[in-house]
């Protein structure tokens, strides 16, 4: 009879060894990708999902979404346990930022697109990783963020307004400048005094190829003349009053004004001796 005691004071021990494992503290949810991490009031357990491939669990409590759906994670210590279920909730879906480009200095710039939206999720434009202009609700299809004069690159996150799950929409769209035409001089040769009958050329000191110049007389424009990478022949001239020019870059359709004007003045012809 004694060994008979022995034996389950032993068993006694061994159980009382096990602390229960209390409830599982931290939240019950987590986004496809992100992680959350769990605890419990006792030590020496071991964590353990009923469905890794929706929510895997490491050995310190650190759970990590991978698909949207529901998993239980386990707390076990000895023969007893606690469980929590866990929610993984879905990202926004994938869209595509568009648009972007270059525009001409003094322009109001060009338009940075989404390809798509979900109704329930916000949309904030962020230029170089920082915040820009007020989010754009989903509407369930294209949205347009406006026109974004700020040279940078510009990328858009979703967030969905309940579950607070964000995501990067595909690609990013850069804006940037086209540089204006260079500037050069409108000179006529001499004093630009012009005899009666006769006329005067107009130059101006350089020019770029790509590049159109037009030269103007009051309002009358005259026809364009190509740049050529050098001094360009404007044309002759036999009326009075101021020429100005402007060059236009034939692909960007950037245009900038000449640095100086040209008047020219006709000499009456001399009267009879």
């Amino acid at each position: 009879m004694k060994h008979f005691i022995l034996i389950v004071s032993a068993l006694a021990c061994s159980i009382l060894t096990f602390a229960l494992p209390g409830p599982i503290s931290g939240v019950n949810h987590v986004c496809v990708g992100s992680t959350t991490s769990l605890s419990d009031g006792t030590t020496g357990g071991t964590w353990s999902s009923s469905a890794a491939t929706i929510a895997s669990v490491g050995s310190t409590g650190v759970v990590t979404g991978i698909l949207a759906g529901t998993a239980t994670i386990t707390y076990t210590v000895g023969a007893s346990y606690a469980t929590l279920a866990m929610t993984v909730n879905a990202l926004p879906n994938l869209d595509t930022v568009t648009g972007g480009g270059s525009y001409c200095p003094g322009g109001a710039g060009v338009h940075v697109n989404l390809s798509g939206s979900d109704i329930g999720v916000t949309y904030q434009l962020y230029r170089s990783g920082t915040a820009t202009g007020p989010t754009e609700a989903g509407t369930g299809s294209a949205l347009d963020f406006g026109l974004q004069a700020a040279v940078g690159v510009y990328t858009v996150i979703a967030t969905n307004t309940i579950t607070g799950c964000s995501r990067t929409m595909a690609l990013s769209v850069s804006v940037g400048l086209y540089p204006l035409p260079a500037v050069y001089t409108l000179y006529t040769p001499g004093s630009g005094a012009v005899c009666a009958g006769t006329s005067a050329f107009i130059y101006l000191s350089g020019s770029q190829t790509g590049v159109n110049y037009q030269l103007y007389h009051g309002t009358t424009a005259y026809p364009m003349v190509a740049g050529t990478g050098s001094l360009l022949n404007m044309g002759s001239y036999t009326i009075a009053g101021t020429f100005t020019a402007v060059a236009t870059n034939a692909t960007t359709g950037c245009t900038n004004n000449m640095g100086s004007s040209v008047t020219l003045s006709i000499l009456p012809a001399p009267g009879p001796i």
